[in-house]
């Protein structure tokens, strides 16, 4: 079947890997799968990959088991019994589905441990902090529940940040921070390394009643409307109710 890239993005700890939204040339022959966040719910699941030279497609058994990554938003796939197929390269894209038929998550990638095929999925909830409002599926586009962010959502951020150009370099990396108002860029601290500063800049910024908002309006005045990487914060602070929909609109 045909199909154009609407979007993408690269993820992992090196960035190394993607995620895309195809937009298909013609309908699809069977109805879409249903969505399932099944937050960190231990659970067995199911996988179907298309390995290389293989006759069939192959069915993994698997259960995911600890909580999602603070750093990349996966969770881990443990295979079941070592006397089954594992999950092996043909898997990538795979949708992960519980005992319901609902698709829990992505594979991402795996790896071997000693004698052990791992794997690890990106879960439907991060969905939601990565692709613009826009593109997400009507299961997956609910209201964030009220409240303050986790840890995770603030490294969400913080990641996305991480890749904005304007910031890779410590001297605007400055610039950024004294363009800020008073208040917040009294509070910033800046040690150098990029990750650590960059989550510093999201948590101060959150202390601060529209602090986010205040830190995109400066961005976006350094960078440019065109920044791809930009936009992408944008989508997730503007999911996570942090900007308010006038800041591109000095």
């Amino acid at each position: 079947m045909a199909a154009e890239v609407v979007w993408s993005r690269a993820v992992g700890p090196d960035g190394d890997g993607d995620v895309a939204v195809l937009r298909c040339a013609t309908p699809l022959p069977s109805t879409p799968a249903a969505l399932a966040d099944r937050g960190d719910d231990e659970l067995d699941v199911r996988i179907v990959g298309f390995p290389a030279n293989t006759p069939a497609p192959v069915v993994v058994a698997a259960r995911t088991v600890g909580p999602v990554d603070a750093r990349t938003g996966w969770r881990q796939l443990d295979r079941i019994s070592s006397a089954t197929a594992g999950i092996d390269r043909g898997f990538s894209g795979a949708g992960v589905y519980d005992a319901d038929g609902a698709v829990v998550g992505m594979v991402m990638a795996r790896t071997s441990v000693g004698q052990q095929l791992v794997a690890w999925m990106l879960p439907v909830r991060q969905w939601r902090a990565m692709l613009p409002a826009a593109l997400l599926p009507p299961a997956v586009r609910t209201a964030r529940a009220p409240g303050p962010l986790s840890f995770a959502e603030k490294m969400a951020l913080a990641r996305l940040l991480e890749e904005v150009p304007v910031v890779q370099d410590p001297d605007t990396r400055k610039l950024v921070v004294q363009s800020l108002p008073n208040p917040i860029r009294r509070s910033v601290r800046l040690f150098g390394p990029l990750g650590l500063d960059m989550f510093g800049l999201i948590r101060t910024g959150l202390e601060y009643d529209g602090g986010i908002a205040s830190l995109y309006r400066v961005l976006l005045a350094m960078e440019g409307p065109g920044s791809k990487p930009l936009q992408a914060f944008h989508d997730l602070a503007e999911h996570l109710d942090l900007l308010t929909g006038t800041e591109d609109n000095p």
